[in-house]
């Protein structure tokens, strides 16, 4: 346990109008994944997860029959995995009450083992919950806080490069995979709005890229709506760190399970929308095993037009670093059940389906969930492949830089138009925007891709100089990436 803040940060302070005279340097991006060739590792080509919700008491799983019926159900449905859900701050809460709790995932995992079951914790990093003694706990952790730039006061975030709370962290990950947890599922791993102002980010990001953030909150650079060069490459540092802290986790763990499964996921409000998480994930995927979907449409069946291009899109992170992707469906019936199964092998994802079939209720239209869910596969992730000659560029950095007209509707209304053609296509981001991945195509389009590095256009003139067809918008090409 912590106490009271003592707040011990230094920084070199910058001298204001001249945070950007040195030269800029791209931050590292160091790749570290799991090799997934391994017969070790081939389980998670046939990855079936089972939900376990395990509740702020842990009360449900806390019945030693019951819980192993769970587990002996979800053996016989096919499952190899449970992902955990539920008291995902257990790290900040009371010791009495995160020891109780983890005595009961202990026995979970080990019923889970005795099955060859996967198990995969599942908790937030940064977010100091309220309803999970997240204020009470910022009392003893101001000190590790992230700290708005505006302000510089603290906010109800903890800070990823504050080395006291990462050391806390990452000891508290290394002893749960000693105990025989699988993987992590970390979620809320991300910076305050606008960045953190404390002394170990910006001194970071000084070393790293050669610019200083300003420390005068009325410095206009500051602002969101500027967008300036400065703010813009600010941004996408933070993408590139939090990533970064994935990959030291990943070492910090590699001597106690060298195949250690990690994920995380995001909503696709989150994924493509204006703060374009895509991007972030996009980063994310240089050590992730798998990446995620929360797909928040109750019937996904009435939103199958936009729910088959959100769900294409995430098969970037497979062309870019072989990342496969799977969704978790929070479905209103038996009949959406089936249709996000059979999307998701359209689409060469993982389903994760959190209906409870013991006792469960199902429409007697279709086939019995129990016996239906035993007998159907999902496709294995790592051996398929799209065969589509249209490739749809998706900019991630056009997503979240884009001034003016969104970038979103236009190159997923064609989506959507593609689909009801039955044309098949993908999508491709940055990482893949090169002559050798272009070559499969016969027509590629842009779309409003305001903000195109000088790779992506000379990897995009060589493609239309060999034959093939690129379709753009008026907008394309017109800011400058940074």
């Amino acid at each position: 346990p912590f106490k009271p803040a003592t707040f011990d940060q230094t920084m070199a302070m910058p001298v204001p109008g001249r945070e950007t005279a040195g030269t800029w340097r791209e931050p590292p991006r160091p790749v570290e994944l799991v090799d997934r060739t391994r017969p070790e590792n081939k389980w998670m080509d046939k990855l079936r997860m089972q939900n376990v919700n395990l509740g702020d008491g842990a009360s449900f799983y806390s019945d030693d029959a019951k819980r192993r019926k769970y587990v002996e159900e979800s053996v016989r449905q096919g499952y190899n995995a449970f992902m955990l859900h539920g008291n995902l701050c257990r790290h900040l809460q009371a010791e009495g009450h995160t020891a109780i709790l983890e005595r009961e995932i202990d026995k979970f995992v080990k019923d889970a083992h005795r099955h060859d079951i996967k198990f995969f914790d599942h908790m937030d990093v940064t977010l100091a919950w309220a309803n999970h003694y997240g204020f009470r706990a910022l009392i003893e952790l101001l000190d590790v806080a992230m700290l708005d730039i505006y302000d510089n006061l603290p906010t109800y975030l903890l800070c990823l490069e504050n080395p006291k709370w990462k050391k806390h962290f990452f000891d508290y990950l290394r002893q749960k995979a000693q105990d025989g947890v699988d993987g992590f599922q970390l979620d809320e791993l991300m910076y305050w709005w606008h960045g953190c102002s404390c002394g170990h980010c910006r001194s970071k990001f000084a070393k790293e890229t050669g610019w200083q953030f300003p420390l005068d909150e009325t410095d206009p650079t500051c602002r969101y709506q500027a967008k300036t060069r400065l703010y813009n490459r600010w941004t996408a540092w933070q993408f590139v760190n939090t990533t970064n802290w994935r990959v030291d986790l990943r070492r910090h763990l590699k001597d106690v399970n060298p195949n250690i499964f990690m994920s995380t996921y995001s909503t696709y409000e989150g994924q493509v929308g204006r703060r374009c998480l895509l991007g972030s994930f996009l980063e994310t995927a240089r050590t992730m095993s798998m990446l995620g979907t929360e797909v928040m449409q109750q019937d996904v069946m009435r939103c199958s037009r936009p729910f088959m291009s959100l769900a294409r899109v995430k098969n970037v992170f497979k062309k870019a670093y072989g990342v496969p992707s799977w969704n978790w469906f929070y479905n209103s019936s038996y009949a959406n059940e089936c249709f996000a199964f059979a999307v998701c092998n359209m689409t060469g994802e993982v389903p994760f389906l959190t209906g409870d079939w013991l006792g469960a209720r199902y429409d007697p239209a279709f086939a019995n969930p129990v016996e239906w869910s035993s007998k159907s596969r999902p496709m294995e992730v790592d051996g398929s492949f799209s065969v589509a000659e249209v490739g749809l560029f998706f900019s991630t950095t056009s997503c979240h830089l884009n001034e003016g007209d969104d970038y979103t509707p236009e190159l997923f209304g064609l989506a959507q138009e593609l689909e009801t053609m039955h044309v098949p296509y993908e999508f491709f981001a940055e990482p893949n925007c090169r002559i050798r991945d272009l070559g499969k195509y016969k027509v590629v389009f842009i779309g409003e891709a305001q903000c195109l590095s000088d790779a992506d256009i000379t990897a995009l003139r060589a493609f239309r100089a060999a034959g093939g067809r690129v379709v753009t918008s008026g907008g394309s090409e017109r800011r400058d990436r940074a």
